[in-house]
């Protein structure tokens, strides 16, 4: 609704007080109005992977004056370079403050960081016990290691989850509802602002963006490659926020840019627009270096991975969002095309690591 009144209020229809009834009238009968607090939040487990559990979507257009902010111009910026490569790195935009909290709920502790030059308050810490991430929220399992060296606490659904991580999400709220809004005409955002069409409460609800992972992902020194994938076939945004310092050494996340249209209606024109994104940054590009307060959103069709941990004392912590559509869950593919994204990920890398290696004249 933010974003629609935004919206509505850019394109002038607030001059005509039918447009604006209208709108509103929309906007109810599309239940887009309907005020209160979810009461299904619960827990996320094995049964409900890849459904909506209840997380709320935080606010935007309340937040104190002295709030960070995407200005027009920034968020204009960001989303040519999500639109045409599917990747964007905001710097300096996520509340220190939240990210400090979350931290300390944690018990991301730096005082264990081995060197004392390079200690400071957002340094890696050495070790990150799984008894003090079980410790931070109730109702969650031990942390699963899907790969060799990585730990994903699944959050999503707790008040961790929602007292501490989803509050960070707001100043990028703006971003994601405008991408959305490009990404599925037909779903919510994009359906409140056709504000001359009618509502109807009969009629099946729009696809809806969902929070469909929310996770602290924690990567050990040690830690190996992940396979290049995707994290869905289908539209979607994935948004990393480091609760640590992130270069080279501590396996920041590798990403292939363009690749999330080869999965996209009109293959000629998906191939070409790739390629010119790929062969723009030179191959495939890793997120770092990145700190607190940076936001990393790349749409889930992109092929990425995260990269080993070099480092023998440095564990790298992140926040992992996925937003995707009700209608269009994670992780959209089959078997076999979890292994075609693998195939075209190695490919491009090695076609990337060749193009890098050509001479310059």
């Amino acid at each position: 609704v933010e974003f629609a009144i935004e919206s509505l209020v850019a394109s002038n229809a607030t001059k005509t007080t039918r447009t604006l009834c209208k709108a509103i009238e929309r906007w109810r009968a599309l239940g887009a109005l309907e005020i209160g607090a979810r009461t299904n939040l619960r827990p996320e487990n094995s049964l409900s992977v890849g459904k909506d559990v209840g997380v709320s979507a935080p606010t935007y257009l309340g937040r104190p004056e002295g709030a960070v902010r995407l200005t027009k111009e920034k968020e204009e910026e960001a989303f040519q370079r999500l639109d045409q490569d599917g990747i964007v790195l905001l710097r300096d935009l996520v509340d220190l403050e939240g990210i400090r909290a979350l931290r300390k709920k944690l018990r991301l502790s730096a005082g264990s960081y081995l060197d004392t030059e390079s200690q400071h308050e957002f340094a890696c810490p050495r070790h990150v016990a799984s008894g003090d991430l079980l410790a931070a929220s109730k109702n969650v399992e031990l942390p699963p290691e899907p790969s060799i060296g990585r730990r994903h606490l699944l959050i999503r659904g707790t008040e961790l989850s929602e007292e501490f991580v989803q509050p960070l999400l707001a100043p990028l709220m703006p971003l994601l509802y405008r991408y959305f809004n490009e990404l599925r005409p037909q779903g919510f955002p994009a359906c409140l602002n056709r504000f001359d069409e009618p509502g109807s409460s009969s009629a099946s609800c729009p696809p809806r963006p969902f929070v469909a992972v929310s996770q602290i992902l924690i990567t050990n020194p040690g830690s190996v490659h992940q396979i290049w994938h995707r994290d869905n076939r289908h539209p979607g945004l994935t948004i990393l926020l480091p609760l640590t310092d992130i270069d080279d050494e501590v396996g920041p996340t590798q990403l292939i840019p363009g690749t999330h249209r080869l999965v996209t209606s009109g293959r000629g024109a998906s191939l070409l627009a790739t390629f010119s994104s790929f062969f723009s940054a030179g191959g495939a590009v890793a997120a770092a270096p990145a700190g607190a307060g940076d936001a990393l959103l790349y749409d889930s069709r992109l092929l990425h991975r995260g990269m080993a941990n070099s480092s023998y004392t440095r564990c790298r912590a992140v926040v992992a969002v996925r937003v995707d559509f009700d209608d269009t869950p994670p992780p959209g593919s089959t078997t076999l095309q979890l292994q075609v994204a693998k195939a075209e990920g190695r490919l491009l890398h090695l076609l990337g690591t060749f193009y890098r290696s050509l001479p310059t004249f």
